[in-house]
């Protein structure tokens, strides 16, 4: 964040430059990535199932089971 926290919106647009004309950003997301997982371990998350259960949601609404059953053949119950 402390690279776009002080900058206005029409500025923003210096943080997107190559690598090579000195952009940070992309060198800040691991650091964060990092950050999110050890604090998810520490508060006992596992975020694998949230990612699932919120993807299975999105596509529960997205694609309504009464409107989409069998739509690509019949349903194999076998798996």
């Amino acid at each position: 964040m402390e690279h776009f926290q002080w900058i206005f919106a029409e500025n923003r647009a210096a943080c997107r430059r190559p690598r090579s004309a000195g952009r940070p950003v992309g060198d800040e997301w691991p650091t964060c990535l990092c950050y999110d997982l050890g604090h998810d371990n520490r508060a006992g998350l596992d975020l694998s199932t949230g990612i699932c259960r919120i993807n299975r949601r999105k596509n529960e609404l997205k694609y309504p089971v009464e409107e989409y059953r069998g739509r690509y053949g019949p349903e194999d119950r076998s798996t």
